[in-house]
């Protein structure tokens, strides 16, 4: 089953959030931030932020509740796209997965069995190998901003994460 949760920091302090998003994209030597998601942790790139650091405890929290007090690692990274770049059909093979929605636009996040849709400060998590993609209900300008997460609970999984971080 899965969770939507708000995070109202990420609606009182959305023009910073997103200043600080960008500043990541332009500022650190990635091709992609989404597929190069293995190679950094968000938390970690913005680990100076005030913004960032009510959203890492936001979700630690969040990730206590769900799974409750047990060994566990997370993975997060940035997803920015315009609106020919949308994310297609995909999955994720973790314990869990989730996503913070920073500037959703007028999307909606499909999965095979439901629909989300995204709001500003949203956060959706759920269980992982669950396959979805976003769709744009109208063409937007400027990026589509979201945080991706996944949580393991196996410490001795493959994972090939640089920034996997525990809990």
């Amino acid at each position: 089953m899965h969770q939507l949760r708000m995070f109202n920091s990420i609606v009182e302090n959305q023009e910073e959030i997103i200043s600080q998003c960008l500043y990541v994209k332009n500022n650190y030597k990635f091709d992609n931030l989404t597929w190069e998601y293995n190679k950094y942790n968000i938390f970690s790139l913005t680990s100076g932020s005030l913004y960032f650091y009510k959203i890492y405890k936001e979700l630690m929290s969040l990730l206590k509740d769900e799974i409750g007090d047990r060994p566990m690692w997370f993975q997060s990274w940035i997803n920015i796209h315009d609106n020919t770049s949308l994310l297609d059909w995909h999955n994720h093979a973790w314990d869990y997965h989730g996503y913070i929605s920073i500037d959703p636009k007028n999307t909606v996040t499909e999965f095979e069995n439901y629909t989300i849709k995204n709001k500003v400060g949203q956060v959706y998590f759920g269980p992982g190998n669950n396959l979805h993609r976003v769709i744009s209900n109208e063409e937007f300008t400027g990026n589509r901003i979201t945080i991706g997460f996944d949580v393991t609970t196996d410490p001795f999984m493959d994972h090939g994460c640089y920034g996997l971080f525990p809990v």
